[in-house]
């Protein structure tokens, strides 16, 4: 069949109109994630997170919409879940952990989130994923509050697919960048000082290459609450994720990170009626990189003194027989 020549013009304009968006989306991806830096991304590492307005969060829709498929299995293979915020993240240590738990066949995943992100999120995650740890480790900064984050609230209420779309268009986009700037390592689009955020499939754990090198103690807030009995509703929201996750109360273990957050009190009191486990490790001359957020150097310390006590907290919930994670 032979086409008019107005037709042809027509197919041709067409194709070249759509050769010419996908061109401009991909140039204008390179400049808006301008400054998110790729260089020192590992093989098993994914941007979680980069300041610039053009990308922020992409860690959240990553896993609650499965855009990053080993990461999923991972958490659905874990035995232990460790949840929290930014703060509880910035706590854990790849060589503790792993020394801790993969001689002993123990599958485990960090599953905290920025944003300062709560129990609801989580729980959203367990149900949608079929999630089935034996052990939930929580830092408690709070993390029980009925608060939605705005990034985790878009997610939850995307009716109509426009939030997915968004993180979709993220997760091509790293992807569409990491193979310009392996190409083209010199390009002013694929360096950048901003502190971003890359996060491992395999254990869920950050990484940010640019922190910053200031060190301030890690202290406790100072203010005394008025009462260090919980609000019911965080004992109530406590056990919904108990009864979400097919955990037992006392295979809940419930932490507190040293920051300038929420009274270490409270959090005891709240594991106590929940019928959780209670694990604060004292450890002096911890320093934190902004006040909030642990160093590398103390996170190991914090790790180091965490997990020998989780190990007899834990030791009924988990039994033998586990697979050792790769």
């Amino acid at each position: 069949m032979v086409l008019s020549r107005p037709l042809t013009h027509l197919l041709l304009l067409t194709v070249v109109a759509l050769l010419t968006s996908a061109m401009l989306q991909a140039a204008g991806g390179l400049v808006n994630t301008a400054g998110c830096a790729l260089d020192d991304r590992r093989a098993d590492e994914y941007l979680a997170y980069c300041p610039n307005r053009g990308f922020l969060d992409y860690e959240h829709g990553a896993l609650y919409y499965g855009l990053e498929p080993e990461a999923l299995a991972r958490m659905r293979e874990a035995d232990v879940l460790f949840l929290g915020s930014s703060v509880m993240q910035r706590s854990l240590d790849a060589a503790a952990l792993a020394r801790e738990f993969d001689a002993r066949g123990i599958r485990w995943y960090a599953l905290g989130f920025s944003y300062g992100e709560t129990w609801s999120f989580a729980r959203a995650l367990i149900e949608r994923h079929g999630l089935r740890p034996r052990v939930l480790v929580v830092n408690a900064d709070p993390f029980f509050s009925d608060e939605l984050t705005p990034v985790s609230r878009a997610i939850l209420d995307d009716r109509f697919g426009a939030t997915r779309s968004g993180y979709l268009y993220r997760h091509w986009l790293q992807r569409m960048k990491g193979h310009w700037c392996s190409a083209r390592p010199r390009s002013p689009l694929c360096g950048g000082a901003a502190r971003v955020t890359l996060r491992a499939r395999s254990t869920g754990l950050w990484r940010s290459p640019r922190l910053p090198a200031q060190r301030l103690p890690a202290l406790e807030n100072e203010v005394a609450p008025a009462s260090t009995t919980p609000p019911a509703k965080f004992v109530a929201n406590a056990r919904a994720l108990l009864a979400t996750s097919d955990v037992a109360p006392g295979c809940l273990v419930v932490t507190r990170v040293p920051s300038s957050f929420d009274d270490a009190s409270t959090a005891r009191t709240l594991a106590e009626a929940v019928g959780a486990h209670w694990l604060k490790p004292e450890v002096t001359g911890l320093t934190t990189f902004d006040r909030y957020h642990l160093d590398p150097d103390s996170a190991a310390r914090w790790s180091d003194a965490l997990l020998p006590a989780l190990r007899a907290a834990a030791a009924p919930c988990l039994g033998a027989g586990s697979v050792t994670q790769p």
